[in-house]
């Protein structure tokens, strides 16, 4: 869960900087549907 969590505080940060280049790919929608909503909450705090 650390590596996750990690993960998710350096996408934040990298959308605070630059929002235009910020972008998750996956193959399938569902992949990114935890990710996605774990980073919002970061992004709200």
């Amino acid at each position: 869960m650390h590596l996750r969590r990690r993960l998710l505080a350096e996408w934040c940060q990298t959308a605070r900087r630059d929002p235009a280049r910020n972008v998750v790919l996956a193959y399938r929608r569902a992949k990114v549907d935890d990710p996605n909503q774990s980073a919002h909450a970061l992004a709200v705090e």
